[in-house]
């Protein structure tokens, strides 16, 4: 859906884009993924990384595969030079 959401500034003036992969879709994410994920990152329109986190409800996808893309997005974070939005979860 990163497309679609490159419209949103030009239909929503004030709105701003980050980029993310939610752990929700953990287990739908490819690692082709993180790459576009870096290019968007390091694009002039992207004002964070994110929303990511981790989510470890029973109905969640594998941890393993969660930490994996949250650590990666925490790198493309670092290396684009852009804030980090991290979704916190408490209770179940």
């Amino acid at each position: 859906n990163w497309s679609r959401m490159q419209e949103l500034p030009q239909s929503k003036p004030g709105h701003s884009l980050c980029y993310g992969l939610h752990p929700y879709l953990a287990d739908r994410h490819q690692p082709e993924d993180l790459d576009e994920l870096l290019h968007l990152a390091q694009g002039t329109d992207c004002v964070a990384v994110g929303e990511c986190g981790l989510d470890y409800r029973d109905n969640m996808p594998d941890r393993e595969l969660q930490q994996f893309y949250f650590e990666r997005q925490v790198e493309i974070a670092r290396e684009s030079g852009k804030p980090l939005v991290v979704q916190v979860l408490i209770g179940a």
